[in-house]
């Protein structure tokens, strides 16, 4: 019997193989497929390149033959045209942004010069208040300067007029406070609009970028025998300069990982550019500018800043006390977390699960916390996880600065985190996936709280055996989700019936690494706040949100190949957090959590039959 059930994993891992080599021939007959349309778009050229020739040798005159070369080179001169009006467009576009730029720091300088002016203004009218107080109650003033050498006294009765000289002064600057007000509240509304033309200007930048490499690419046509012209010298020049664009290094810190801000990466270190290894690095990177444009459009920039504001308001209620759980606050973290709170909301919902058992174990260590204890106590004994943890790491966000070498901060505070959990729960030890969830918390958490946060994670969160060597959780879940397929979206879960599409080779990635898995970032990292806050029912929610917002695209295919090839690039496509989070937490409702708990536990019983059934099965061979 020890013997079965140790072949389990043997099993599994090789079925884990062989997936993972189906997985690389789709994707050779994917690059094969793109090698082939690229040829195809070659012969078109020669095929017409050779029309041409064809009809400049059957000219019967010398003026037909010249005819011909005045029609190509009018074609030429139009397509050159377009191309300088582009360029000419996307200097335009520059231009503007710069001006935006700083029309809108000018606008925050003023404001700080009547922010300050007000202030001044307040200190004179409680000095002249308290003047005005002391002259009712017939009390002797100082008036004039501080500073000023001898000075003016008065009474009130003996000199009435200066009460209401003091009223009428009072009375002037109180008038100057109400247009200060207006004109500060009048400089941020034109703030505000300023940085929604930026958007706005910043969104058809990337368009007009994106045209304009898709413009270059089709003008740049090779000559035979690897001679260029000058002007395809020139277009030559100009593609490589599109698309080589210099990046910055990673800013690393002690606590937590830096977020960057550079064109080449976002705030939290991921490429923007991640897709341009594609076999025409020129649409590639003309489509990761378009994606990019949609991303902005997706923001609500009025949404936001509301949001912003009512998470200010939300902080400057609650002070430096700890969150309390309550609708508004669910409401809160279901629209998004700004990057400035969600630190300190992530590790409080992690505090939420772990507290008592961290306690206990930090107790329980000698003068240190568990997470050190951990790592001293077992300094120089052999990991049996060690091995796939080390061949994991590199392979865990490859395209975040982050993670890029195996000197990066992060891999060595990721290489931290997994072994001291390997030796915390040697259970479970290691399973892949785990380090892309060490990897996402590290970004926001310091190393000791990132492991808390997988302990809460692995422990609490998520169902028992969800990491384990069965995988019999995650199985479980996938079949609970294919069943709330069935019932919220049945045209759809029909339609991939009809083709047998197994939708956990899509979705079974999506559960276990918790949305990292070729998720955008803005997309993945509103999936883990409500996700840390609510449980792992999110993951359905927004997993349903996926198929709801592709359903008819997912309907309009009509083949196994094209199905599955359109799952595999749906992630990437879900830019949209507002409406991913209106499908997933209103369009999707009723969604009760006793309806999964339900289903899980009848698919449980049913996939620790099977496994008990594969272990019979192997000791009989």
């Amino acid at each position: 019997e020890n013997s079965a059930t140790g072949s389990v994993p043997q099993n599994q891992e090789n079925l884990l193989t062989l997936q993972d080599k189906v997985e690389t021939l789709e994707q050779e007959l994917e690059a094969n497929q793109k090698v082939i349309k690229i040829l195809h778009q070659q012969l078109s050229s020669a095929q017409q390149e050779k029309r041409s020739s064809d009809h400049f040798v059957q000219a019967g005159s010398e003026k037909e033959r010249l005819e011909l070369v005045r029609q190509k080179d009018r074609q030429l001169a139009e397509l050159q045209k377009q191309l300088n009006e582009t360029k000419m467009e996307r200097e335009d576009m520059r231009l503007d942004l710069k001006l935006s730029e700083r029309s809108t720091q000018e606008l925050k300088e003023q404001l700080m010069m009547f922010q300050e002016m007000l202030q001044a203004k307040d200190q004179v009218i409680m000095q002249l208040t308290h003047q005005v107080d002391d002259l009712e109650h017939g009390q002797t003033v100082q008036t004039g300067h501080p500073g000023d050498n001898g000075p003016l006294t008065t009474q009130q009765h003996s000199n009435p007029d200066s009460l209401e000289a003091f009223k009428t002064q009072n009375r002037f600057l109180n008038n100057e406070i109400l247009e200060l007000n207006l004109l500060r509240n009048d400089d941020a509304t034109r703030e505000q609009l300023h940085l929604e033309k930026m958007s706005e200007l910043e969104a058809r930048y990337y368009q007009i970028k994106s045209k304009y490499l898709l413009l270059l690419n089709e003008l740049h046509t090779p000559q035979r025998g690897g001679e260029e012209s000058r002007t395809q010298e020139v277009i030559s020049q100009l593609l490589d300069e599109a698309i080589n664009v210099e990046g910055n290094e990673p800013v690393e810190t002690a606590g937590r990982l830096q977020p960057l801000r550079e064109e080449k990466f976002d705030r939290y270190g991921f490429s923007m550019e991640a897709d341009l290894a594609e076999a025409n690095p020129v649409v590639s990177r003309a489509g990761s500018l378009l994606r990019r444009s949609e991303e902005i459009q997706a923001r609500s920039a009025e949404e936001n800043i509301s949001i912003g504001i009512k998470w200010e308001n939300y902080f400057a209620n609650i002070g430096d006390h700890d969150p309390v759980r309550l609708p508004e606050l669910k409401s809160l973290i279901r629209a998004g977390i700004p990057h400035e709170y969600r630190e300190r909301i992530w590790n409080w919902c992690v505090r939420l699960r772990v507290q008592d058992s961290r306690s206990q174990a930090d107790g329980a260590a000698p003068n240190k916390s568990h997470y050190q204890h951990l790592h001293i106590t077992n300094r120089g004994k052999f990991n049996p996880a060690g091995k796939q943890i080390e061949l994991d790491l590199m392979r865990t966000l490859p395209h975040n600065v982050h993670y890029g070498s195996m000197e990066s901060e992060g891999i060595q505070k990721l290489r931290r985190v997994l072994v001291a959990y390997s030796w915390h729960n040697p259970a479970i030890g290691y399973c892949q996936g785990l380090n892309r969830i060490v990897a996402i918390a590290l970004l926001f958490m310091t190393e000791e709280d990132a492991f808390w946060c997988l302990v809460a994670i692995v422990e609490h969160i998520m169902p028992q055996d969800y990491f384990s060597k069965t995988l019999a959780g995650s199985q479980v879940d996938q079949r609970v989700f294919k069943d709330l397929l069935k019932e919220k979206l049945p045209q759809l879960s029909s339609h991939l019936d009809n083709y047998n599409v197994d939708l956990s080779l899509a979705t079974f990635n999506w559960f276990l690494t918790i949305f990292v898995d070729g998720i955008p970032t803005d997309t993945m990292l509103r999936i883990w706040d409500a996700f840390l806050y609510e449980g792992s029912k999110v993951l359905f929610r927004y997993a349903l949100a996926f198929f709801k917002a592709s359903e008819e695209a997912i309907l309009q295919q009509k083949d196994y190949m094209s199905i599955f090839k359109f799952l595999r690039q749906m992630p990437q496509t879900m830019v949209d957090t507002r409406r991913l989070a209106q499908i997933a937490f209103h369009d999707l409702n009723p969604f009760p959590r006793r309806n999964i708990n339900a289903r899980r536990v009848f698919h449980k019983e049913n996939v620790w039959a099977e496994l008990r059934e594969l272990d019979a099965i192997r000791e009989d061979f």
